[in-house]
């Protein structure tokens, strides 16, 4: 699976170095031990430095698809991480991390219909568990079609709360004066936007058009300052928000 023979990490790995090495190998020809390092990156980041989890699920997982692209070894590597990730899910105790995993390594794969068909699995067999990972299911059920096997999951004040706080969080981020003159991007209240729309949208779709309008009313008095209520317009006619996401 890897490529253990032409590199190994140093006494006192940083998974930062690492990773932009990786990068940097891959645009250089030297895919074998690029390959090695995207692995040891997969299997190790977050056991060094647990604040790593967010890249290693996003912008490692792109470096290293894009290396697979070219790479067919790597292509494999991917493959095998995605194979091992749904076997532990499914046989470990329907562990977050695993379905986490698993759904990101299908996203950046193209083949979410492998997580569609593991969340259906789950939902059949413990419906606490599928409820655990909805939220990362979301994207792939929705990609799908698969809106009614949405419907059960749809926590709308948990998950209207859970938003505007996170909304709050970045916004007090993105405008932290010690930025300087270099803030970071204005993505809070977009992501917000889009996370309450594909959730007004499902419950209109799943005929539940009454929790949709009340959901949309109480985001716009949570925060009155933001042109809620006009953003959510389609969603309240039970169309879906485009896709923010590369893939």
């Amino acid at each position: 699976m890897t490529a253990a023979g032409q590199w190994t990490p140093p006494d006192d790995p940083d998974p930062h170095e690492i990773l932009d090495s990786a990068w940097d190998d891959a645009r250089a020809g030297l895919h074998e031990v690029s390959l090695a390092k995207f692995v040891w990156f997969h299997q190790n980041a977050v056991l060094i430095e647990p604040g790593m989890g967010g890249v290693r699920l996003s912008f490692a997982l792109s470096y290293w698809h894009e290396l697979a692209e070219e790479y067919p070894p790597a292509m494999d590597a991917m493959l095998a991480a995605r194979d091992e990730a749904e076997s532990s899910f499914l046989n470990k105790g329907y562990r977050f991390t695993d379905f986490h995993d698993l759904a990101s390594l299908n996203r950046e794969l193209g083949d979410e219909s492998r997580t569609v068909t593991t969340f259906k699995r789950v939902s059949q067999d413990n419906s606490k568990a599928a409820q655990r990972v909805y939220h990362v299911a979301e994207r792939a059920l929705v990609k799908q079609g698969e809106f009614e096997l949405c419907n059960p999951f749809l926590e709308t004040s948990k998950r209207l709360e859970i938003g505007i706080k996170g909304f709050r969080v970045g916004r007090r981020f993105e405008t932290d004066p010690a930025h300087g003159d270099q803030p970071p991007p204005e993505t809070a209240y977009t992501h917000l936007i889009h996370d309450i729309a594909t959730l007004v949208a499902l419950l209109v779709i799943n005929n539940r058009a009454d929790e949709a309008t009340a959901v949309a009313r109480d985001a716009q008095a949570a925060l009155p300052d933001y042109p809620i209520m006009a953003e959510l317009e389609s969603a309240l006619a039970g169309q879906l928000p485009a896709s923010p996401y590369r893939r």
